[in-house]
């Protein structure tokens, strides 16, 4: 492979990263909004139907931050530190919904308590949001 094919593909690769990036990005705010909006409310608990908005979203983040970590150039660190920081606030975004989940199922033991792939938990305390 010469130079400038070696350039493009890497070049390529950075921003299909970035594209990555920047989806986990968006879907990570639209969460954090919804749970922002849900703090300065009155207390309710959630619909299925808002659940499963949320869930499906955090799977595109999910789904997006593993994308994304195939195509972290392992040299860059710029790259590297910035796959760290969206991958924490995922995962902390990650453990707000499921808290939320697990709340609403210690209320009402009939309603689902999914996982990321929308798998039901029986019993999420036994059983990761992420597995």
């Amino acid at each position: 492979m010469d130079q400038a094919s070696s350039t493009t593909m890497h070049s390529t690769q950075t921003r299909a990263f970035n594209t990555w990036l920047c989806l986990t990005e968006v879907r990570t705010k639209d969460i954090r909004g919804t749970l922002d909006d849900l703090r300065q409310g009155p207390p309710r608990p959630l619909s299925e139907e808002e659940i499963s908005r949320l869930m499906f979203m955090l799977g595109h983040v999910f789904h997006a931050t593993e994308m994304a970590q195939k195509l972290v150039d392992e040299h860059d660190e710029d790259q590297k530190r910035d796959l760290q920081a969206v991958c924490q606030e995922a995962r902390e975004v990650m453990i707000a919904v499921d808290c939320i989940q697990i709340a609403i199922w210690r209320l009402n033991p009939d309603r689902r308590c999914l996982s990321l792939k929308g798998r039901v938990r029986h019993n999420p305390y036994e059983e990761p949001i992420d597995k």
